[in-house]
């Protein structure tokens, strides 16, 4: 059984000398029970940061909080203090090693391939990238949109790359396209195609312009390391600016090009190393 101070009631260590609260030398100064205290006619009562399960729970919380309370409050032996105090000091370290480590671990889940344009691709196949993108739009439009059920259009691009072209047609009467880019059987670039007339701009199939980016968001954070919101989307559109590189990924947002009568606006998301991503002269998203 512990001993405790007969002058203020702490408990005590074994081989304590002086009681930690109220300073007084132990000697014969502590009893085996603890004792009701009273000070100016008040019993004297830890407040809840003081107790043990107050400790631990600033340990979790804040931790530096509760190493500082353990120190002070918690009648534990010392090799104890010192055991959590190397554990917590070692978690947190391990934490900013991992945070710091973010870009890389991304990149280590891209597949590098020079000749991308970007140095690298996704680790899904077209396959994979057309069924999830499927789901993605069937949930979005509450209806069955299977991009295998769809005419594929193809066309070769740089350095043995080749484009697969897939036209959506929705329920809410419009249509927009999505390209797939492939290298080496992975896809390194996905993007989404929206065109409209000068007479559709004073319609309501400009309700597309709303939904395009919307859907970008979706297929980005559900198939890539990113998670992209619509926020994130509008800022850089109301930046002014078009590339963009966060997590892996390079964006090109809202590449507007206008055709005679026709103004197409292009979503297009790249697997990216930070080097080429540099060297493209992508801002951060």
């Amino acid at each position: 059984m512990g001993k405790f101070c007969t002058n203020c009631g702490k408990e005590l260590g074994e081989n304590a000398k002086f009681c930690s609260r109220c300073g007084k030398p132990t000697g014969d100064n502590m009893q085996n029970t603890p004792i009701n205290v009273e000070h100016n006619g008040e019993k004297i009562e830890k407040k809840w940061y003081q107790t043990t399960k107050g400790i631990c729970l600033w340990l979790v919380i804040f931790f530096p909080v509760g190493i500082y309370l353990m120190w002070k409050y918690a009648d534990w032996k010392k090799k104890w203090k010192v055991t959590v105090t190397i554990l917590w000091i070692a978690v947190a370290i391990g934490r900013i090693i991992t945070l710091g480590d973010d870009t890389s671990d991304v990149e280590e889940s891209l597949i590098k391939n020079e000749n991308c344009p970007y140095g690298a691709t996704y680790n899904f196949s077209l396959e994979e990238a057309k069924d999830k993108t499927s789901k993605i739009l069937s949930n979005y439009y509450n209806t069955e949109i299977d991009l295998n059920q769809i005419e594929e259009t193809t066309q070769e691009y740089l350095n043995d790359g080749m484009c697969y072209m897939y036209t959506v047609e929705v329920p809410q009467g419009y249509s927009f396209g999505i390209q797939f880019t492939v290298y080496d059987d992975k896809v390194s670039d996905i993007m989404i195609k929206a065109g409209v007339t000068a007479m559709e701009e004073m319609t309501s199939q400009t309700e597309i312009l709303e939904d395009v980016p919307k859907l970008f968001s979706k297929i980005v954070s559900g198939m890539t390391d990113d998670k992209l919101s619509v926020d994130d989307i509008q800022s850089a559109i109301e930046a002014g600016n078009t590339n963009y590189y966060r997590n892996g990924n390079a964006y090109g947002i809202c590449k507007m090009q206008e055709y005679s009568a026709l103004k197409m606006y292009n979503y297009d998301v790249s697997a990216c190393t930070e080097e080429k991503a540099e060297e493209a002269g992508c801002l951060d998203l």
